[in-house]
């Protein structure tokens, strides 16, 4: 295989990667005049929390009571001490989300090289994968943990003596990790490193993470302090599916061999794709190789997937509903480890002689660079310039998904009255600084839940789905699931509603209530404002 030795060696390498990471806002800013980004989970939840974060920063109080009427608490959110979460101060969301963003990817892609060049001389190839794990570890909004863990274990496996200034950089990772995010993909690393490590040396290893650790966990002493304490969340209910051998079985397989679903081409599948791609002949070359350290990484990963496979299996998650602790933990986190494994994986893959089926995977990998770059524009891209969708609502830029112009006259109709959204996202009407009833939220009182419920069992009752799905889990404290699935047959309990602070229904659909009073919009256009009488 011929590779030009200038670009192997030369300092020039890291731009052409760079450029290349670039293209995931230069593209989109092309086509669109914006960036984009995959919107669930992200601009319906993370960024809404991060703009109150920012707004309680700035000393505004009264931000956190727009909230799901007012009982979310600031201890409730995660990252409201995390340094990072002062950029949402400072700019505004949009800005300072892009801003993260490039961060936590250079951050990646740094982190990652000097571990590679630990493992692989090839400087190509170390940029290679780098980007390739600087790309891979999505969302950004999640900080810096995933991002810096790669040095993490640099320090443990290759560097003999450590400096102040190594012991400043774990200090400062550390306060902007997520314990959930960050966390909870400690064990498999730490587990990763005892297995390649020649000579473990305990101390070297308890100094750094302590130096790591103790940090992160006073940052995040609000949501340990939330999960040991006696108060009620809504996470109390929650009832985890049990699966069955072959369930289980087909899940491990999913897991670990993502592959997305062929029959529904939608944002989902896109999102998976550039995965898929790398990640399937990585663990298939990982089965056949020679090489002890993939293996050992291959029995990092196994191990992990078969823990939160079995945490799901029919005995396992008995155990785990009964025990309120475990029960609110959300176990998929583990999994954040994953793409870390797999581009480790690689680099030690692309030590050995490229031959054939290596060649094979540097294409996949390529490949899957260059969709990464691209895949949250290619269904506003459909849609907007082939299909030409008139009046298309671009969801996967800021101001496609938060609407800011329709908002912006529902908040001067509202004033600071309460108000419930039907087929639309509340947490949009946060952004607005609209006061809202509903929202999404991985913790809030259970007591609320079922002051809540009253309020959409009307919905509740003619949709069997979103009932279980309420009921068992609820962190998405909606009117109907996502758009109510008999749109001329929905009703609320509007007597509930107002009893519980709603004066206002947002919705897409046309109401037909005695209680309501239509006065802005006429639902045609999938956007009206009710007034409860």
């Amino acid at each position: 295989m011929l590779i030009n030795k200038k670009l192997i060696y030369g300092n020039n390498l890291h731009f052409i990667f760079f450029f290349i990471l670039s293209l995931n806002y230069l593209i989109p800013l092309l086509l669109f005049g914006q960036p984009t980004l995959f919107y669930v989970d992200t601009l319906d939840s993370e960024i809404v929390y991060n703009s109150i974060i920012g707004k309680l920063l700035k000393g505004d109080n009264e931000a956190i009571k727009l909230f799901l009427n007012g009982e979310i608490d600031p201890l409730y959110l995660r990252r409201v001490f995390q340094p990072f979460s002062f950029l949402y101060a400072l700019f505004s969301i949009e800005i300072a989300y892009w801003f993260i963003d490039i961060l936590v990817k250079l951050t990646s892609y740094i982190c990652f090289y000097i571990l590679a060049k630990k493992i692989n001389q090839n400087n190509l190839f170390c940029g290679l994968v780098s980007c390739l794990y600087a790309s891979s570890n999505y969302p950004s909004h999640e900080g810096f943990g995933l991002a810096f863990f790669p040095y993490l274990i640099y320090l443990i496996l290759f560097k003999e003596q450590l400096r102040i200034k190594h012991y400043i950089i774990l200090f400062f990772f550390g306060l902007n990790t997520e314990v959930l995010f960050g966390g909870f993909a400690l064990p498999s690393l730490i587990f990763l490193i005892i297995l390649l490590s020649k000579n473990i040396n305990f101390k070297k290893i308890f100094k750094i993470l302590i130096a790591f650790l103790s940090p992160m966990i006073f940052v995040n002493f609000n949501l340990i302090y939330m999960a040991l304490s006696n108060f009620e969340f809504h996470r109390d209910e929650f009832i985890r599916e049990s699966n069955s051998m072959y369930q289980s079985f087909s899940l491990f397989l999913n897991t670990l061999f993502p592959i997305p679903n062929v029959k529904k081409v939608d944002y989902s599948f896109i999102q998976t794709l550039p995965y898929t791609l790398y990640v399937v002949p990585t663990i298939v070359y990982s089965f056949f190789t020679n090489d002890k350290n993939v293996r050992k990484i291959l029995i990092v990963l196994l191990s992990t997937i078969i823990f939160t496979v079995s945490l799901k299996s029919a005995f396992i998650s008995e155990l785990v509903n009964n025990f309120i602790l475990l029960n609110k933990i959300s176990w998929g986190y583990l999994s954040r480890s994953y793409y870390l494994l797999y581009c480790l994986m690689i680099i030690y893959i692309l030590r050995n002689e490229i031959k054939f089926f290596l060649k094979i995977l540097l294409f996949f990998i390529t490949f899957s660079l260059l969709i990464f770059q691209i895949d949250s524009s290619l269904v506003p891209f459909y849609k907007s310039k082939i299909k030409k969708i008139e009046n298309y609502q671009n969801l996967y830029t800021f101001e496609g998904y938060y609407n800011f112009h329709n908002y912006k006259k529902i908040k001067e109709i509202v004033k600071n009255e309460r108000t419930i959204s039907v087929g639309l996202d509340p947490m949009v009407a946060v952004i607005h600084e609209i006061y809202v009833l509903d929202g999404y939220h991985s913790i809030y009182p259970l007591h609320y839940k079922k002051k809540f419920r009253k309020i959409i069992e009307p919905e509740l009752n003619l949709n069997s789905n979103y009932k279980k799905y309420f009921d068992d889990w609820g962190s998405r404290v909606y009117t109907s699931l996502y758009r109510p699935k008999y749109p001329e047959k929905y009703q609320l309990n509007y007597d509930s509603a107002k009893s519980l602070g709603a004066r206002y229904i947002i919705s897409s659909i046309s109401l037909n209530s005695k209680s309501l009073k239509l006065i802005f919009g006429d639902c045609k256009n999938g956007f009206c404002l009710y007034k409860i009488l």
